[in-house]
């Protein structure tokens, strides 16, 4: 896009002269990954300034919540890109992050490659003969062979793996056994309350002779009503929680044992 196309006077001429000669000096080429800087965030776009460019570069907000930005990035800050056209055909500048992240992610483990170092990944899917890995720091999508999962024997993984799931089990479980404790044993506390409020309101009727009278009795009963009252609502919630938080764990525990599942039959998969 030209600048002040549409006006056709010496002070715009001279402007754009300035500016194309400012753009031959910074040397900026297509295909290259350069830093823009955010100038405005709003619901759709980001908008950035590239020094040397004639017009703002958009970035689509859809494309950075995909790579997990959309809510890191601020004003000011400075966002990597891959220029991949200075001037379209409606003379915007277009650019893209998600590219951008590919290829640093691509160079990353070319560098780790030749340097013989190790790279972390997470398993996001199986595929045959393997798994499909994810690059930690980059996002970049890689192939692990089944059989280069692991040099150990396929019984002691299988051996590990079961060990692991174990501890992850008993770290779920833990302080279950309380909160059942608490469910069973508030009620029986609340019942025990009763048992000493009556007790007491039977010991002041004996002491009081003949005369009984409604403020002798509120006194005991009105305590073995709060406390077989209080017994229940500490019981039932500890009951509700209990059960809720029991479920979840048998869920989570399923996904477990199905994942495990899954890891092994990758295992035993020929590449």
């Amino acid at each position: 896009m030209e600048i002040y196309k549409e006006l056709n006077n010496p002070q715009a001429k001279e402007f754009e002269q300035l500016l194309n000669n400012q753009l031959s000096k910074i040397q900026i080429e297509e295909g290259k990954i350069i830093n823009g800087k955010i100038n405005k965030i709003t619901e759709k776009f980001v908008f950035l300034f590239i020094e040397g460019l004639k017009s703002e570069p958009v970035l689509d907000i859809n494309e950075l919540k995909t790579m997990g930005l959309a809510e890191k990035i601020k004003i000011g800050e400075t966002i990597p890109v891959l220029l991949e056209k200075i001037e379209d055909r409606n003379g915007e500048v277009l650019v893209s992050a998600n590219k951008a992240q590919k290829i640093k992610g691509w160079d990353k483990l070319v560098e780790a490659y030749e340097k013989k170092e190790p790279v972390m990944g997470r398993i996001t899917s199986k595929c045959k003969g393997g798994c499909i890995v994810e690059h930690i720091d980059t996002g970049s999508l890689m192939f692990l062979p089944g059989s280069q999962i692991s040099d150990k024997p396929l019984k002691d993984i299988s051996v590990a793996v079961e060990n692991v799931g174990k501890l992850e089990v008993y770290k779920l479980e833990k302080g279950m056994p309380i909160l059942a404790t608490i469910s069973g044993a508030a009620p029986m506390l609340g019942f025990l309350g009763t048992v000493t409020g009556m007790i007491r309101t039977f010991n002041q009727m004996q002491d009081s002779g003949q005369q009984i009278t409604a403020d002798l009795l509120s006194g005991g009963i009105g305590e073995a009503m709060m406390t077989t009252v209080a017994g229940l609502i500490v019981g039932i919630f500890a009951y509700i929680g209990y059960n809720l938080l029991s479920s979840m764990i048998n869920k989570v525990v399923y996904k477990m044992e199905a994942t495990s599942v899954e890891f092994l039959d990758i295992l035993h998969e020929p590449a």
